[in-house]
């Protein structure tokens, strides 16, 4: 995929840190944590990690954010919420858009791919929300998104709202797929 349909600004962050490479000297580590953090919560962590230099993923600025864009670029939702949990000072400031509020998103976003139904214990484990702040979670999302509701029925599943991802339609014989259809889900 093309990195401009990745993440604006991305491709001029990513020449950025290809100049740090060359020029370690002139690095913003400020900047350079927030572009991983912000690109981690949007699925595209992997890439920046890659452009990191092993002196610059050990300083202090940069080791938490590290961590914490593999744990979400792996899914590992549980690690994520409890390294944010060992570092309060993540959850404040410039980062808690980004880190929390960015990062629940994210997560609705993979388990909207993925899952038709999910037990609303388990969607609770994985925002890190008591059961009323996930409520109101999908509260907000829906009146963001109306038509695509996120509801949690009696028996305390939270059915997702339909995607072409997470109910497939059988394809006729004559279907063929569109490489435009796939790129998306690859990227």
């Amino acid at each position: 995929a093309n990195v401009r349909t990745v993440l604006p600004g991305m491709e001029e962050e990513l020449k950025l840190l290809q100049r740090y490479q060359c020029q370690p000297e002139q690095t913003d580590l400020e900047a350079v944590a927030h572009m991983v953090a912000k690109a981690s919560v949007r699925g595209a962590g992997h890439i920046y990690l890659t452009l990191l230099p092993e002196w610059m993923r050990r300083e202090t600025q940069l080791k938490h954010v590290v961590e914490l864009a593999r744990a979400i670029d792996v899914a590992d939702f549980e690690t994520y919420w409890k390294h944010m949990q060992a570092n309060p000072e993540l959850k404040q400031g410039k980062y808690q858009t980004i880190l929390v509020d960015d990062a629940r998103k994210h997560v609705l976003k993979l388990v909207r791919n993925t899952y038709q139904s999910i037990p609303l214990q388990d969607m609770q484990r994985l925002l890190d929300m008591e059961e009323t702040q996930t409520r109101d979670l999908f509260d907000q999302v829906n009146r963001e998104n109306a038509g695509n509701e996120w509801i949690v029925d009696q028996d305390k599943n939270v059915r997702v709202p339909v995607s072409a991802n997470n109910h497939p339609q059988p394809r006729k014989g004559t279907d063929t797929i569109n490489w435009k259809q796939v790129e998306p889900l690859l990227g």
